[in-house]
């Protein structure tokens, strides 16, 4: 997908499909080299480099200028026309932007074929104002890849806020004074890392009474340490009752673990209601609630934007409303359970049936010990290997490395004779598999959960496709498992 974002949504996007940023230079021959499926533009600044900012004041139109400020554009989306390459524009700017004839993101969203906003109460001004009718609501959302629970220390009760001070905004400003004289007021330690540290532009100065709580800002890719820093991250939105706009912070935050303390946003309260802690109503909620009602809140919440509010189910929205035909995502889970004879197979369709482990979600491997004799083998497939059953020899599977038969997306080892899951653990361990593809999940015992920790035989292992041939033939001594 030939692509038009700024390094924040660049990163949010950058593992759903095969990203080919554009530049007002070079996008022709980028284009013809790679024949994209799709030109993906949003309300952008300046593009993926945000040094040398190639698309810096050429992405809006402006009744500032005397002259058209989007020509390296326009020449795009003719090309793209011309070339049948369907073309889409996400204004991330709305509601906030939807008048500004200064930067005026809507006037180049109505070039694009298919038009996106962040505020679902502008989808029909679009239609009213200017009779676009290819009009979609699109949210922020999190990358998991970048965003996740993993923990490597200790948290500590402070309170982290990413983010910047915008002078223009009157009403944000007051709210965040208020915000932070009430941290302040509690005796709460608060660290503001600044997006904008060290410029010179007086719009993004904080006021003297608030620097000494002013670090230097994190790369994006890094931003996710600072919510893991501590138990509750602070939100600022600019927009409050929009039911779709906010902060996409707060997705963030939450994929992290870790509470959202927010200025109101109807949006928030619409879609997480009692997961996030507002600051005009919640503060004293938070104080009092014990550390058992924080553990389960952080963990909804978690749960709840893996399940639906990741990029990937934003890119499978964009692909919908465009017509552009996707292979849904494969969700099947093969349980694969150790047997060294038929009472083991018995017990494994009894594992699978009393947890209604069934096709087609489910398929069930038998893998054979290479302690059953020979003469035991060919019985054994004769009388287990049909239906959604499938029987395989470990020691056929060990002479092969790169086979494997587990045909589903994802496995699951497991000896019901020693051990036992729950089908809510195994939804739960292929959300969190969306960050930890290359290690295998098990239960947490002692071990906290969203750890790493080694490798020991014997536990039940839930993990992508291609770590089974791996796990038959054990992996190596230093190996670590994630802990959920």
């Amino acid at each position: 997908m030939a692509t038009i974002l700024d390094e924040f949504s660049h990163n949010s996007f950058r593992d759903e499909f095969r990203n080919i940023p554009v530049d007002p230079k070079t996008w022709r021959a980028k284009l013809e080299a790679t024949k994209p499926d799709l030109l993906f533009c949003e309300s952008a600044w300046s593009g993926v480099d945000s040094r040398r900012r190639p698309w810096k004041g050429k992405i809006y139109a402006s009744d500032r200028f005397p002259k058209e400020n989007r020509k390296e554009l326009i020449e795009l989306l003719d090309y793209c026309r011309e070339e049948g390459i369907p073309t889409v524009f996400w204004n991330k700017e709305d509601p906030v932007n939807y008048s500004d004839r200064r930067h005026d993101f809507v006037k180049t969203a109505l070039l694009f074929d298919t038009i996106f906003t962040t505020a679902a109460e502008c989808v029909p001004r679009y239609r009213a104002d200017h009779g676009a009718q290819r009009v979609f609501e699109l949210t922020f959302a999190t990358n998991p890849r970048m965003f996740n629970p993993i923990e490597f220390g200790p948290r500590t009760r402070k309170v982290t806020f990413a983010g910047s001070w915008y002078d223009n905004y009157e009403e944000r400003s007051r709210q965040t004074r208020a915000v932070l004289d009430d941290l302040a007021r509690r005796r709460l330690d608060v660290e503001i890392y600044d997006r904008y540290y060290g410029d010179d532009d007086p719009l993004h100065a904080w006021p003297a009474e608030y620097r000494h709580l002013i670090r230097p800002a994190v790369p994006h890719d890094a931003v996710a340490d600072v919510y893991k820093s501590g138990l509750v991250s602070l939100n600022i939105n600019t927009v409050s009752d929009s039911s779709t706009m906010f902060a996409r912070r707060v997705y963030e935050i939450m994929s992290c673990n870790t509470l959202v303390l927010s200025n109101y946003s109807a949006g928030m309260e619409r879609l997480f209601g009692e997961l996030v802690f507002f600051t005009d109503r919640d503060m004293d909620r938070l104080a009092d609630l014990p550390e058992a009602e924080i553990e389960d809140l952080r963990l909804r919440a978690l749960e709840r934007v893996l399940a639906a509010h990741t990029y990937r189910h934003r890119w499978q929205e964009i692909l919908s409303a465009t017509g552009l035909a996707f292979r849904p995502e494969d969700e099947g889970i093969t349980i694969a359970c150790p047997v060294v004879g038929a009472e083991d197979a018995r017990a494994a369709i009894n594992f699978c049936m009393q947890r209604g482990l069934n096709p087609p979600e489910f398929r069930l491997l038998l893998v054979l010990s290479e302690a059953v004799p020979a003469i035991e083998v060919e019985p054994l497939y004769a009388a287990f290997n049909r239906f959604s059953t499938t029987v395989v020899s470990a020691a056929h599977l060990r002479r092969y490395e790169s086979a494997t038969p587990v045909d589903t997306a994802f496995f699951c080892f497991i000896d019901p004779a020693r051990h036992s899951v729950s089908s809510d653990w195994l939804a739960r361990a292929r959300l969190h598999s969306q960050y930890v593809s290359e290690h295998l999940i098990t239960p947490a015992g002692p071990e906290a959960p969203f750890r790493f920790s080694p490798w020991r035989e014997g536990l039940p292992y839930f993990g992508h496709r291609q770590l089974f041939p791996d796990l038959i033939r054990r992996p190596a001594a230093d190996a670590e498992v994630y802990n959920l």
